[in-house]
């Protein structure tokens, strides 16, 4: 399915990929993770998120949040820790 799909275009360590929010397999992205494989994502409106540690943010930035996350559910979660970056909309 798409993990096949998605192993065939990872190939380097300490790149970053690109990938929509439709996937979500929190396992294999914490492989991946785990590995020095780096991602950017936007998130579903409906993600779990739980925050902890927020960074400042300049004033008159177009930047609303910037924070350190856990992602998922605590049946579904990711292991490990990521930034979440919150951008005004164009």
């Amino acid at each position: 399915m798409i993990e096949h799909k998605m192993e065939q275009l990872i190939d380097e360590t300490y790149a970053m990929y690109m990938f929509d929010r439709g996937y979500v397999d929190y396992e294999k992205l914490d492989y991946y993770c785990d590995k020095g494989l780096f991602f950017a994502s936007r998130l579903k409106k409906n993600a779990y998120v739980r925050f902890l540690e927020p960074f400042s943010v300049p004033s008159h930035s177009s930047i609303l949040s910037d924070s350190m996350v856990v992602m998922g559910t605590p049946q579904k979660r990711r292991e490990n820790v990521f930034r979440l970056i919150e951008f005004k909309s164009l």
